[in-house]
């Protein structure tokens, strides 16, 4: 094996590294998960990880946040059941509403889910996703109704953001609508 001269004191590698082996598989045979949870690690909540939420998975959600999704799905039921005319003008409509989202919340959406709400801005499903966004900025402005509503915030250990929920929130709904089987489950699109 080969050695690093004077610069390592002419240590062996590869013995060295043959020293922490022990530890290594008396650790993987005590244990069959990594020390440290991935919420923990990344210092975040599983409800900030729902763009990696699969039925099934290690993300799961809070019951806060069930209940919240639930809050959404009734605005959303709400907003594609009206009857009345549709702009035409979706696209605008969503660029406006993304650019504001980045400038008061400082929240960016998924490049995907963008291109996705681009090709398909005439289907009724993904403009009703789109006015929820819109409620939601206002909804959760200082002062906003939903700050005020019940199940519309909770108390959540949240890394970044913790003085402004609406960031928060939008950050949520925007990881919902990127995780498609997380949107299929809460939106049915």
């Amino acid at each position: 094996m080969g050695t690093y001269g004077n610069i390592y004191n002419e240590v062996d590698i590869p013995q060295e590294l043959l020293l922490l082996k022990p530890f290594a598989f008396s650790f993987l045979d005590k244990h069959d998960k990594p020390p440290v949870e991935s919420e923990r690690f990344l210092r975040t909540t599983n409800d900030e990880r729902a763009y990696w939420w699969r039925e099934g998975g290690d993300v799961v959600l809070s019951p806060e946040m069930h209940h919240w999704l639930g809050e959404l799905r009734k605005e959303y039921d709400k907003i594609i059941s009206y009857p009345g005319p549709v702009p035409a003008n979706y696209e605008k409509i969503l660029l406006s509403t993304l650019v504001r989202a980045q400038e008061e919340y400082g929240v960016l959406f998924f490049a995907s889910t963008f291109e996705e709400f681009i090709a398909h801005s005439e289907h009724r499903d993904v403009q009703a996703a789109i006015v929820l966004l819109t409620r939601l900025l206002d909804g959760y402005q200082p002062e906003g109704e939903y700050l005020t509503r019940e199940g519309w915030t909770w108390d959540a250990q949240r890394h970044r953001h913790n003085d402004n929920f609406g960031v928060y929130a939008v950050k949520l709904y925007f990881a919902v609508l990127g995780n498609l089987e997380l949107r299929r489950k809460v939106f049915k699109f």
